[in-house]
């Protein structure tokens, strides 16, 4: 298990519950009972990792999905959970599209343009959320990481 290796690098993940790091197959993620129009326009390997992401979300707090693109990820949770996703995306194309996918799928799903590398985004954070995502590469994790934790720390 990745836990007891990482809490002695970080300190602070002495309070995370262990569990969160566990790895299972990718199959036990898998949740074959999707309407197949959540599925259309979005390709196989990608769809995997949307359907095995969202089986992980067992909560209903408010998600933020962060560099969302059209917000695949967002819509599938909230499908699944009925959670208030938000989606935050630089692309106003993207955004619209997004929006767009979210009316006809009849999902509760906002878009919010934001360059999240600039800060944009930050005001949208907050403790009684979860936030996903699925693609944020390079420091665009990074930023999101250090704007929570900075977040954490204004207790």
């Amino acid at each position: 298990m990745l836990y007891p290796i990482l809490k002695q690098a970080i300190p602070e993940l002495l309070n995370i519950e262990a569990s969160l790091f566990e790895l299972n197959k990718l199959s036990d993620y898998f949740d074959d009972d999707i309407p197949f129009w959540f599925k259309k326009g979005i390709k196989g390997k990608k769809w995997t990792q949307i359907d095995c992401f969202s089986n992980t979300i067992k909560c209903s707090l408010p998600i933020l999905e962060w560099c969302a693109g059209k917000g695949h990820l967002g819509r599938l949770i909230h499908h699944k959970t009925g959670a208030k996703v938000s989606a935050i995306e630089w692309s106003s194309d993207l955004c619209k599209q997004g929006q767009q996918l979210a009316v006809q799928q009849d999902i509760e799903q906002n878009f919010i343009e934001a360059n999240v590398l600039l800060g944009e985004a930050d005001e949208y954070l907050n403790q009684q959320q979860h936030v996903v995502a699925l693609h944020a590469c390079g420091h665009l994790h990074v930023h999101l990481i250090n704007s929570a934790k900075k977040l954490s720390t204004k207790k």
